[in-house]
């Protein structure tokens, strides 16, 4: 059996050696795929998802924990990563995602183009962002989600959707992202397979320990990871009685 964690710098090694997806595995005896990505957008984490279905990595009895994150990002093409790789040259693809052989993706989220090393896709990034709409992303999110549903079903597989970024439900996310609301306003919109919330009351100081440092109230510390992965173990196996 696997658990396989996709989502974004939430779920990733960001600054930590350990992730809540191990230490999840270990609690319910599974083998650990780790399909997050730091910057990831719901169209990578599904893009991911499927594409380890489809090569059977993921399979019958297996978990999937798929942390929702803003469902404005996406992936955006890059030809000259693209070409520069096509061509030999090594290290675009730490930053961006390879497709298939030599086609390079980008991950785009707000102010993404201060990151990236080449022109065009600065450019591309800077041109997305003043035209990015809400409705779009979250379009693409709900058909990634009820699409799953019926998938892992066909292929007897588990799925647990994480509505949370660091603790509060993505209903409350609009509250919390004032730069980028998003346009969640009813959680049962996604009322479509299992719902995990870690600690509904993360923004009190007592839960500051388990933050990557006191200011940042999006990520997990080393603490935070295991402490989640903990909980997170006894969840799925009270939900899918393991």
């Amino acid at each position: 059996m696997k658990l396989a964690v996709a989502g974004c710098s939430v779920s990733d090694y960001t600054k930590v050696d350990i992730v809540y997806g191990e230490i999840a595995a270990k609690e319910i005896g599974a083998e650990y795929l780790h399909l997050a990505a730091g910057g990831g957008s719901n169209d990578l984490a599904w893009r991911q998802i499927m594409q380890n279905i489809r090569s059977g990595d993921i399979r019958k009895n297996d978990i999937i924990v798929w942390q929702l994150t803003d469902p404005a990002r996406t992936e955006l093409p890059s030809r000259a990563a693209s070409e520069l790789l096509a061509s030999g040259k090594q290290g675009f693809q730490d930053f961006g995602d390879n497709v298939i052989g030599t086609e390079m993706v980008s991950r785009w989220k707000i102010d993404s183009w201060q990151w990236q090393i080449l022109s065009d896709d600065i450019a591309l990034h800077k041109a997305y962002q003043n035209n990015v709409i809400d409705a779009l992303g979250m379009e693409r999110t709900l058909n990634y989600v009820i699409s799953l549903k019926h998938v892992v079903k066909n292929y007897g597989i588990q799925l647990c959707m994480c509505w949370t970024t660091m603790g509060y439900p993505v209903i409350n996310y609009n509250d919390r992202r004032a730069e980028y609301p998003v346009q969640i306003t009813d959680i049962t919109d996604f009322n479509l397979a299992v719902e995990w919330l870690p600690y509904k009351e993360w923004l009190e100081p007592r839960w500051y320990k388990f933050r990557l440092h006191d200011d940042d109230s999006t990520h997990f510390s080393k603490a935070g990871h295991v402490e989640v992965g903990r909980v997170l173990g006894k969840h799925l196996k009270k939900t899918f009685k393991l």
